[in-house]
C-alpha cells in the first residue's frame, strides 16, 4: 500500500518489512492511524500560522503601546507645569522633568523612582508639609474626588496644586497631580493690593495733616508770640516747653502731607550723581556733629535716570540721614553707585550702607510700614515716604543687612528710557 503518511510508513517498514506486507485485518486500523497522522499535521500547521499571526498582532501592539507612551511622555515634557503620576499605593509611575526642576529634585532620585527619597525630599521643602500628607491621604479615600489648592514653600515659593483621579477601562489607576508655580503672580496680587492700601492710607493721612497743619501753624504762632511779650520768667520757661512738642507736631504733619501725595505720572531724565553729591553735602553737617564719616563711592560715568528732581532728591537725603543717625560716633556711612543687571533688565543700582547695628531680622518685612520705628523719637514714616517715591520712580527699594555688620539699603532705579 503506497500514499501513507511518512512517520507511519517508517513504522511500517520496522515492523513488517514493507507497506505490501501488512496484515489484512489491520488494514483499517493502519488507515486510522494515517488519518490522524494526517490530521495533526493540518492542526499543527494551523496553529503554526495563527502562533505566526499573533506574533505580527503583539509585534504591531507593542509598537502601538511604545508610540503611545512616547505620545505621553511628550505630551508630559510638553506642558509648563510639573506633572506627576501616581498609583494607589503611592509609587511613583510618571513624572516629567519640569516637576524635577520646579521641586529640585536630584536627577539620580527621579532616574530611580526611589519613591521614599522623593516624597522626603517634597516634604522638606515645604512651610506645612503635614497639610500636603494630610490632603494626599484625603483625596485617595474620596477616589473620584478632584482638588485645587495652595502649596507654600521654605523659600517663599508659592504652588497650585491640582488633582485628578485616572481610570482606564473603568478601574482606577492611580491620580495625576499638576504644579504650577504662581510666585510671581501671587506676589503681584499682594503688591496691587499693598498699594491700594497704602494709596487709600496715603489719601487718608494727608488729608488728616491738611486739616491739622492750619490751626497747628496759629498755635505755633501764638506760643512764640506769647513766649516774647510775657514778663513773668516762671510763665515764660512753661511756655517755652510747649515749643518742642509744638515742633514735632509740625514735622510730623510735614511728613504726612508729604506721604499724602499722590504719585507722580511724569518723569524728566536727570542725573542720579548729581543729587547724590547735593544730597551728601546737604547731609555733612549732620555727619560731622554725630561725628559719622561720610563717604560717597561714585561709579565712573553719568548715571541717568527718569525722575521728579525735588521728590527723589527728597528721598536721597532722607536715605543718608537715616543711616547717619543709626551710625554710632566714630563709624561711616557710605554711599556708592553702580550699573546693574538682574531678572533680564538693566538698573541703575545705588547702596546706602552704615555701620550700625543694622536691621532686626524680624523688622525686615516691617522696616517700609507707615509708623514703624525702632528710633525714639523716630515718626516711622522717613522709609515709608521713601519707598512711595522710588515706587513713583519706577524703581524698587530693599532693607537688609552687612555681613560685616550694619544696615544696608539697595535702591534700584531704571535708566532714563527704560520701561
Amino acid at each position: 500500500m503506497s500514499g501513507r503518511h511518512s512517520l507511519l510508513a517508517r513504522q511500517i517498514r520496522r515492523y513488517f518489512g514493507s507497506l505490501e506486507e501488512i496484515p489484512a485485518d489491520l488494514e483499517s486500523f493502519v488507515d486510522a492511524v494515517d488519518a490522524a497522522y494526517r490530521q495533526s499535521d493540518d492542526d499543527r500547521a494551523m496553529l503554526e500560522r495563527s502562533m505566526d499571526l499573533s506574533s505580527q498582532e503583539l509585534m504591531q501592539a507593542n509598537a502601538a503601546l511604545r508610540q503611545s507612551l512616547s505620545l505621553v511622555q511628550a505630551t508630559l515634557e510638553s506642558t509648563a507645569d510639573g506633572l506627576l503620576v501616581v498609583d494607589e499605593g503611592g509609587r511613583i509611575v510618571a513624572s516629567n522633568q519640569r516637576f524635577a526642576e520646579m521641586w529640585r529634585l536630584p536627577k539620580e532620585v527621579m532616574e530611580s523612582r526611589d519613591d521614599e527619597r522623593a516624597v522626603a525630599a517634597v516634604l522638606d521643602q515645604l512651610l506645612h508639609p503635614e497639610n500636603f500628607v494630610a490632603r494626599v491621604r484625603e483625596l485617595y479615600a474620596q477616589p473620584e474626588a478632584e482638588s485645587q489648592d495652595v502649596l507654600e514653600f521654605k523659600d517663599g515659593r508659592v504652588f497650585e496644586r491640582y488633582s485628578q483621579p485616572q481610570r482606564i477601562g473603568g478601574r482606577s489607576v492611580g491620580r495625576v497631580w499638576s504644579f504650577r508655580d504662581v510666585t510671581e503672580r501671587r506676589r503681584a496680587e499682594e503688591e496691587r493690593a499693598r498699594l491700594q492700601v497704602m494709596g487709600a492710607l496715603g489719601h487718608l493721612v494727608g488729608s488728616l495733616a491738611h486739616e491739622v497743619r492750619n490751626p497747628l501753624f496759629a498755635i505755633s504762632a501764638t506760643l512764640e508770640a506769647l513766649v516774647a511779650s510775657v514778663g513773668d520768667e516762671a510763665v515764660r520757661r512753661a511756655l517755652e516747653t510747649l515749643r518742642e512738642p509744638t515742633t514735632r507736631l509740625s514735622e510730623l504733619m510735614s511728613e504726612l502731607l508729604e506721604y499724602g501725595k499722590p504719585l507722580g505720572r511724569t518723569l524728566t531724565p536727570g542725573s542720579l550723581h548729581e543729587l547724590l553729591t547735593q544730597s551728601v553735602a546737604d547731609c555733612g553737617a549732620l555727619a560731622k556733629a554725630r561725628g559719622v564719616r561720610l563717604i560717597a563711592r561714585l561709579a565712573a560715568g553719568e548715571m541717568q535716570v527718569g525722575m521728579i528732581r525735588r521728590r527723589l532728591a527728597m528721598a536721597l537725603t532722607n536715605l543718608i540721614q537715616n543711616a547717619i543717625q543709626h551710625t554710632p560716633r566714630g563709624g561711616e556711612v557710605v554711599v556708592e553707585t553702580m550699573q546693574w543687571e538682574e531678572d533680564g533688565g538693566a538698573w541703575v543700582r545705588s547702596l546706602f550702607k552704615d555701620s550700625g547695628s543694622g536691621f532686626k531680622e524680624g523688622d525686615l518685612p516691617q522696616v517700609f510700614n507707615p509708623f514703624f520705628t525702632r528710633r525714639r523719637g523716630g515718626t516711622g514714616l522717613g522709609l515709608s515716604i521713601v519707598q512711595r517715591v522710588v515706587e513713583e520712580h519706577r524703581g524698587r527699594i530693599r532693607a537688609g543687612n552687612l555681613p560685616e555688620g550694619g544696615a544696608l539699603l539697595t535702591l534700584d532705579l531704571p535708566p532714563s528710557g527704560a520701561a
